[in-house]
C-alpha cells in the first residue's frame, strides 16, 4: 500500500495489475485473519476501494477485450463480494460475475482451447475463471453450470497438450503471467497446475497431472492426487480452435506431437498469436524436440519481438524469405493470413491436412501441409498451391537447446547427450543448412521465459515448392 498509492504508483497502469493485487490482499488476509488490526482493515477497505473504482472507470473495450477484461471483471467480483458493505458492492459483484459468465463463453471456445492462441494464456484465463468460481461457490453465488463446463473443457485441452513430464508446447505469447503462485522460478509445470485446479474445483480426477510439483493453488483448490489420471492416446483433433494433438508410442516412448492449423489470434489485432500456422511442435519421451522460438520481450527491443512472433521462429514454411503474418507493432500485425483445417482420418494410419492463406495476396500460392503417420513416426508433406510457379521456400524444424544435431548423409541425427532422440530426412533435392543464432542473425534464438534468451539450432530445407509435395521424414528413434 505505501509503494502503490491509489493511481499514482508505477502499478497502476493496467487493470490487470490491479487486479492481481486484489487476488493477493484476498488470500493473504484470508490466512492472517484477525491477525490484522483495526486501523490497517480500514486502510485496507480503502485501498481496495480505490481499486474498484479504477476497474469499473477503466474497463478494457474493443480489441483490448481479452484477458484483460477477464481480470477487471475478477476484480469486482472478489471485493463486491467479500467486502459487501463498500459503496455499490452489490452492483459491482453482479456486474464482475455476468462479465465473466459472458467473457468465459467468448475467450474459451466450446472445444476448449484459448482464443489468444497461446497457451499459457488459456491458462491463465481460466486460473482467473476458475478462482471466481471458487470464491463464488464458497460465499453461496455459484456460477452457471455453463460456466462450469466451458472450464472443463478447456482443462481437458490443456491436458492434452501436455507431455509425461507435465509440460506443454510454448505455443503464442508466454509472459509467465500467474494469479496464485509462490513460486520464484515462473512455474515451468504452469498449466499442468492450472488443469489440476479446475480438477480440485470440479471434483474431477480427470485433470490430476502426477509427480507434479505442488503449489499454493493445490491447496486453495483442493487438487489431490489421489486417483490416477485417464491415459490420453490416439488423434484429438479441436476444429473449433485448430489444433490437432497426436499421442502414441513409437520406440518404446511417448510422443506428443501438435499441429496448428487455427487463426492467429483473437479480436482485430490478434494481440498474443504468433505467426506459426500450420507450424508443428514434438516431444518425444517427456523431452521437448521441435520447439517454439517463445515470446523474449513485449516492449523492449522491437526487431527480436517482430522475430520471436514471425513465421521463421516457427516449424513450418516461409516463402520467399518473408513472414506470412506481419507484424506492425508489439501486439498487432499489418498483414494476417487464416489457416483451416482440410481433413483427417483418426485411426491407426492416421492423418490431418491444412492450409494457410498468408502468402497468397503477395506471391499467389496457399501452403497446404499434410502429416501422415508412420510405423516408426510420421512424415511431413508440403506443397504449394496457386500459380503454375514454383516458389523458393524454407522448411524449419528450431531444435530444443538441450540437443544437437550431426548430419549423416540425407539424414540429421538428433540426440541428448546420452542417446538420440530421432534422425530427420528433409526433401529430396533440397538443400540443408543447421543455423545458429548471433547478434547478426537471429534464426536459431529460442525464449524459455519472459526476458530469456539463448541460441539453439534451427534446420532448414531451401528448395523450389510448387504443387507437388516434397516429403520430410520424422523417425522416433529407440530409447536405449
Amino acid at each position: 500500500m505505501d509503494v502503490n498509492r491509489p493511481f499514482l504508483g508505477i502499478n497502476w497502469c493496467s487493470g490487470i495489475e490491479l487486479a492481481l493485487r486484489i487476488v493477493t490482499i484476498v488470500i493473504v488476509l484470508s490466512f492472517l485473519g484477525e491477525v490484522v488490526d483495526r486501523e490497517k482493515r480500514v486502510r485496507l477497505r480503502a485501498f481496495l476501494h480505490a481499486h474498484v473504482f479504477w476497474l469499473d472507470r477503466y474497463p478494457s473495450l474493443y480489441s483490448s477485450a481479452n484477458n484483460h477484461l477477464i481480470s477487471e471483471a475478477l476484480g469486482l467480483f472478489l471485493v463486491g463480494t467479500l467486502v459487501p458493505d463498500l459503496p455499490h458492492a452489490q452492483e459491482m459483484s453482479a456486474h464482475g460475475r455476468k462479465v465473466l459468465e459472458d467473457e468465459i463463453q467468448k475467450q474459451i471456445l466450446d472445444d476448449g482451447v484459448g482464443v489468444e492462441q497461446s497457451i499459457t494464456y488459456t491458462a491463465f484465463t481460466i486460473e482467473m475463471s476458475a478462482l471466481a468460481g471458487l470464491i463464488g461457490q464458497l460465499t453461496g453465488c455459484s456460477f452457471s453450470a455453463e460456466y462450469k463446463q466451458r472450464l472443463a473443457s478447456g482443462a481437458e485441452f490443456m491436458c492434452w497438450l501436455l507431455d509425461q513430464s507435465g509440460h506443454a508446447p510454448a505455443i503464442g505469447d508466454n509472459d509467465e503471467g500467474r494469479v496464485v503462485t509462490l513460486s520464484l522460478n515462473s512455474e515451468p509445470e504452469y498449466v499442468a497446475s492450472v488443469a489440476a485446479a479446475v480438477g480440485g474445483f470440479l471434483n474431477q480426477t480427470r485433470f490430476m497431472i502426477p509427480d507434479r510439483t505442488s503449489e499454493l493453488r493445490d491447496a486453495l483448490f483442493c487438487a489431490s492426487e489421489a486417483a490416477a489420471p485417464p491415459v490420453r492416446t490416439g488423434m484429438r483433433t479441436f476444429e473449433t480452435g485448430g489444433y490437432t494433438v497426436v499421442r502414441e508410442r513409437h520406440a518404446g516412448q511417448q510422443t506428443l506431437l501438435v499441429f496448428d492449423h487455427g487463426p492467429l489470434g483473437y479480436l482485430s489485432i490478434a494481440a498474443h498469436g504468433h505467426a506459426d500456422a500450420l507450424s508443428i511442435w514434438l516431444h518425444v519421451g517427456g523431452v521437448p524436440v521441435f520447439i517454439d522460438a517463445g515470446t523474449y520481450l513485449y516492449h523492449a527491443d522491437r526487431i527480436h519481438r517482430d522475430f520471436f512472433r514471425s513465421t521463421s521462429a516457427h516449424n513450418t514454411v516461409t516463402v520467399e524469405g518473408e513472414s506470412g503474418n506481419i507484424s506492425t507493432g508489439p501486439f498487432q500485425w499489418l498483414r494476417k493470413g487464416d489457416a483451416r483445417l482440410l481433413s483427417y482420418k483418426d485411426n491407426s494410419n492416421w492423418y490431418v491436412e491444412g492450409q494457410y492463406d498468408g502468402y497468397k495476396s503477395r506471391f499467389n500460392v496457399t501452403h497446404c501441409r499434410r502429416l501422415t503417420g508412420t510405423a516408426c513416426g510420421f512424415e511431413v508433406a508440403d506443397r504449394l498451391i496457386g500459380r503454375n510457379v514454383a516458389r523458393a521456400v524454407s522448411i524449419r524444424f528450431l531444435l530444443a537447446p538441450a540437443l544437437t544435431a550431426s548430419r549423416d548423409g540425407d539424414n540429421w541425427i538428433i540426440r541428448l547427450p546420452n542417446r538420440i532422440v530421432v534422425t530427420v530426412q528433409g526433401p529430396k533435392g533440397f538443400e540443408t543448412l543447421k543455423d545458429r543464432a548471433n547478434e547478426e542473425n537471429p534464426a536459431g534464438w529460442t525464449s524459455k521465459y519472459f526476458g530469456d534468451r539463448q541460441a539453439t539450432d534451427q534446420l532448414l530445407f531451401n528448395g523450389l515448392l510448387g504443387a507437388d509435395a516434397v516429403i520430410t521424414r520424422i523417425k522416433i528413434a529407440r530409447d536405449e
